[in-house]
């Protein structure tokens, strides 16, 4: 009986650690997944900040030669300079408040997914457990 219990032990114990492998490597498939989702908007936020103060400059000289043209004073070109970096501001502003939505939605995901990883490990504990002591139960009475 005790060569039949420990070979039954081992293939649950076996068992087992299948299914543990399987679920982690599920899970650190979607950790990784997660990760290189928030690094790509990441990378999105910064070419859109970028991009962003690309054009504001671009704007600030187009007006500085539209000023000098026309021959504006200084007072006007100050108000320019004002709104025009009020603007950059507040793009920058929604930018990265965009960004950290996005940070706080992976998070979010990135906790459930502990969560249910966590779950799952305990379920297929459980399973294996109660598989495990039928077996031995039956094993024993047949014995």
């Amino acid at each position: 009986m005790a060569a039949s219990t420990e070979l039954l032990n081992q293939m649950y114990d076996s068992n087992l650690n299948a299914k543990k492998a399987s679920l982690e490597q599920d899970y650190n498939t979607s950790v990784a997944n997660l990760n290189d989702q928030q690094a790509k908007s990441q990378a999105q936020t910064n070419a859109n900040l970028n991009r962003a103060a690309v054009e504001n400059q671009k704007a600030q000289r187009n007006y500085a030669e539209v000023k000098n043209a026309y021959g504006l004073t200084s007072g006007a070109m100050a108000q320019a300079r004002m709104a025009s970096d009020n603007q950059l501001q507040q793009d920058m502003t929604s930018l990265r408040a965009q960004q950290q939505a996005n940070d706080q939605s992976i998070e979010r995901q990135r906790g459930l997914l502990q969560q249910n990883y966590l779950a799952a490990i305990r379920e297929a504990q459980a399973s294996n457990d109660a598989a495990r002591a039928e077996k031995l139960y039956a094993l024993a009475r047949e014995e």
